[in-house]
């Protein structure tokens, strides 16, 4: 049996992952992002994935315009902080192309 990962919001308040560290102001974060806070006995808690992708939800919106229907292909790498292999699987769109002389004078200097 798998349980789902509970993430109190008094944890989000110690780790400071919002910046916040009012657990009210945390409330209202997870309210404006449409992120429900569920009750128990030991606290106001979200689920852990629910939480991590609306946290994320700005750095999708980006890799989804930059990179279409491949972003997912960089996330991982993108989550994990590997950012030198996400430049490494970017093929530049417009490679540089060299300046290439028409006039004989500038073919001249060209040549020389």
């Amino acid at each position: 049996m798998s349980l789902v990962q509970r993430m109190f919001l008094s944890e989000i308040a110690e780790q400071n992952l919002l910046n916040r560290k009012d657990v009210r102001s945390i409330r209202s974060w997870c309210k404006q992002k449409h992120l429900t806070v569920y009750k128990d006995t030991c606290g106001d808690y979200v689920i852990k994935s629910e939480f991590e992708f609306v946290y994320n939800l700005p750095a999708i919106a980006n890799l989804k315009a930059q990179y279409g229907a491949d972003w997912e292909n960089y996330y991982p790498h993108y989550q994990n902080g590997e950012i030198h292999k996400i430049v490494e699987m970017v093929n530049p769109s417009n490679p540089v192309t060299r300046y290439v002389p028409q006039g004989r004078t500038a073919n001249s200097y060209k040549n020389k």
